[in-house]
């Protein structure tokens, strides 16, 4: 099968296959094959795992089918937790529940996510940060928003507490 043959799904399941399929369905692998073995957790062109789930999943993101990209970023999580990949994933995790409409799973994803980015922190604390702002005035939890007042991010800050005010709570301010 020629790589311009497949397109859409197909080629999703063609890059996360595991194991190649000889072009005979009748035919039998010889056990002293002149081809090296590759690494179980690659595909047939040698990319890990982890990085096509990823890719597939930013395409998917990014054609609005939030659903299917959250599985595969789920499945990144917790197939490949050792992934230098999985912080993005547990952030678009919560993206794309947040896009589902699902807005209290998609603040306690948000929540796992930061407190496992920890101290250290990663590149998209800020934007998960300042999304839990954003969907704790969507949810009117005025108790969350009051508990990102507090938060090292001024924005995030910001946007906590002008949620409060729209939200007629002056008190937190």
């Amino acid at each position: 099968m020629k790589l311009r043959e497949l397109t859409g799904f197909t080629l999703l399941l063609w890059m996360t296959s595991v194991t190649a399929q000889p072009s005979n369905p009748r035919a039998t692998p010889s056990p002293r094959s002149s081809q090296p073995q590759r690494p179980q957790n690659t595909n047939a062109q040698g990319m890990p795992a982890d990085v096509a789930l990823m890719k597939a999943a930013k395409d998917y993101r990014y054609h609005g089918q939030f659903g299917p990209a959250f599985e595969l970023y789920e499945k990144v999580v917790r197939q490949y937790p050792e992934s230098p990949y999985v912080m993005d994933a547990m952030f678009y995790e919560a993206h794309c529940k947040h896009r589902l409409g699902l807005k209290g799973e998609a603040l306690q994803l948000y929540a796992a996510y930061l407190a496992a980015a920890g101290p250290a922190g990663h590149e998209l604390v800020t934007p998960a940060r300042q999304a839990r702002a954003v969907l704790c005035e969507e949810l009117r939890d005025k108790d969350c928003l009051r508990s990102l007042l507090k938060d090292a991010d001024a924005t995030t800050r910001f946007v906590a507490a002008w949620s409060l005010a729209k939200l007629g709570d002056n008190n937190g301010v």
